[in-house]
């Protein structure tokens, strides 16, 4: 999929082009920056980067906010903002199947709660998506999704300007990563790709309560816990034999085994309420996270979602405040039923206790008096040691019987993941990464005249490993030769796509490519012509004054300045 038109245009009071920008349909494409290094214009935010930016967007990047949103400062540029709003700006993109060449128009509203619109139809940020990956990578599997796949082709922020293979957000787990090359790669079927994903996201869960149970419960592991219940079936039964040699009348059988029955009856209620306090800690926890929801709503993204609804269906008389006050109350139901929920398992708690306590009583009714005194002694210091014991033995037999149910769930999710890595087949992903290699130590070699090489590890997990890595790095490297590097594996990519005939993006975009030596920058600028494909890029003109002008010139699509910038304003 290759891009062939950029339209940035006012669309009120009336529809006004802006920015008509077209794309060169193979190798370099160069966003300009005319700022010198002048102090005068030093700070000037022309739109270079914001141009690869709407690219993004209208590619289903989630939040228009980045156009006008300065991380480091945390603050709104307001004149652009306020520019989009009033001016109903929206940008339309249109893409091109290299093979088919059917053209695809993707409309992005650049204001806040603006549309989302692919070929004139509207879409939902989820629907948008899912169409998306449908054009972009043939794909219908809900994993890897295409917020995952993208960012390898679009490098805009620090994660992906700054990383070779992490290219996800700080929070990105290994299994996604997996999902994401496992798909880049070919190394397993899509369908087989998401249903991984999907078993290791609920392993995660289990994961989750069994480190919660064992918090709780001071468990250091399952096989300590079993320990002490050996150690304590062990006692109880010496203690049981010592109780049996004691020499009582016949009669009193009944009255001791009746005290047995009461401890059993006893240690049953403790085991239900510690299930019963373990349920309403994790209902507190479920209400204490709805309630962070409720405070960090969302409001421009909910108001996106009430300016949808009305365009679907003008009829609506509900305002948005009255969507935001729907919103809440959503919440504070769900909150109400969990509340609903503790409270009863309060009531059941108050009235388990109510019934041990009973027992308890009862149990103490009991003394077996007509027994000699100092029978009944030994007999009584005894059943007190049983008591206690069995009581102990109760919460260890439960602690062990969650865990074992959670472990064992664990289990088969991970005896289904093995099954999948038993399709993992080790000469295709040696074949496929071996064609990546050709043309990646190609790549790197012509930038810094070194070869390095990727590769995929398939037991990542159980090494606790990243799934993937490129070797011969000596210690640190620094920002530009991670650059080069990005490019290198980038390109690599772009040519092993065309080798295979994938569907995917057949362009890349790089930005802050001005921290990369000027002698790679003409040595990436040389292969980028060679390339089947558009290599994006917005780039000071300073920074490749030194680079062949006739390259600039016909690498140049858009060419912007302190009194020409992007919105013109």
């Amino acid at each position: 999929m290759l891009l062939k038109k950029m339209i940035i245009s006012k669309t009120y009071p009336e529809y006004e082009i802006i920015r008509n920008i077209k794309f060169n349909k193979q190798g370099l494409n160069l966003i300009i920056d005319n700022t010198t290094d002048n102090s005068e214009d030093s700070g000037n935010n022309v739109g270079k980067t914001t141009f690869i930016k709407i690219i993004d967007l209208c590619l289903g990047a989630k939040s228009v906010k980045t156009i006008y949103h300065d991380n480091d400062t945390k603050s709104d540029n307001e004149i652009i903002k306020d520019f989009l709003k009033e001016y109903k700006v929206e940008a339309e993109l249109e893409i091109e199947d290299e093979i088919s060449q059917e053209i695809y128009l993707i409309k992005r509203q650049l204001y806040a709660n603006g549309s989302r619109f692919i070929d004139n139809v509207l879409y939902t940020k989820d629907d948008f998506d899912k169409r998306l990956k449908e054009i972009m990578f043939n794909s219908n599997e809900k994993y890897p999704t295409l917020r995952e796949l993208m960012p390898k082709f679009i490098r805009i922020d620090n994660n992906t300007n700054d990383n070779i293979i992490k290219f996800l957000g700080n929070f990105s787990k290994n299994h996604q990563y997996d999902a994401v090359y496992q798909y880049l790669f070919k190394i397993l079927d899509e369908k087989l790709i998401n249903e991984k994903n999907e078993l290791s996201n609920n392993r995660n869960t289990y994961i989750n309560r069994i480190k919660l149970l064992e918090n709780d419960n001071r468990i250091d592991s399952l096989d300590i816990l079993k320990q002490k219940q050996k150690i304590i079936i062990n006692e109880l039964d010496t203690l049981s034999k010592e109780r049996q040699k004691l020499n009582y009348v016949e009669t009193y059988k009944d009255e001791l085994d009746n005290k047995r029955n009461l401890t059993i009856q006893i240690n049953n209620c403790e085991q239900e309420l510690q299930l019963l306090e373990l349920d309403i800690e994790l209902l507190n926890k479920s209400i204490d996270e709805l309630r962070k929801d409720k405070t960090n709503i969302d409001m421009e993204q909910l108001k996106q979602v009430y300016e949808e609804a009305k365009i679907f269906s003008k009829d609506i008389q509900l305002k948005f405040e009255d969507v935001v006050n729907f919103h809440n109350s959503m919440i504070e139901n769900r909150i109400s039923f969990f509340v609903k929920q503790k409270k009863e398992k309060e009531k059941r708690i108050q009235e388990i206790k109510k019934t041990r306590d009973d027992f308890i009583e009862e149990k103490k009714k009991i003394t077996v008096e007509l027994l000699d005194e100092g029978l009944l002694t030994d007999l009584n210091v005894l059943n007190s040691k049983i008591e206690k014991l069995s009581i102990e033995k109760g919460e260890i037999d439960n602690s062990i019987r969650l865990l074992e149910e959670n472990i064992k769930e664990r289990e088969n999710i991970d005896k289904k993941i093995d099954e999948l890595h038993v399709a993992l087949k080790a000469d295709k992903i040696n074949d496929n990464i071996e064609l990546f290699n050709k043309f990646f130590t190609e790549y790197t070699e012509n930038i810094y005249g070194e070869k390095y090489l990727f590769a995929y590890n398939s037991n990542w997990d159980s090494q606790k490993q990243f799934p993937v890595q490129i070797s011969n790095f000596n210690g640190i490297v620094g920002t530009g030769m991670k650059k080069g590097m990005i490019v290198a594996f980038d390109f690599a990519y772009l040519k092993y796509s065309n080798e295979l005939s994938m569907n995917c993006p057949k362009f890349i975009i790089h930005d802050k490519l001005e921290t990369t030596h000027i002698n790679q920058l003409r040595t990436i600028f040389e292969m980028s012509s060679n390339i089947n494909g558009q290599y994006i890029v917005p780039i000071l003109r300073e920074r490749i004054k030194d680079v062949d002008s006739n390259i600039i010139e016909k690498a140049k699509i858009l060419e912007l300045s302190k009194n020409k910038k992007l919105f013109k304003i």
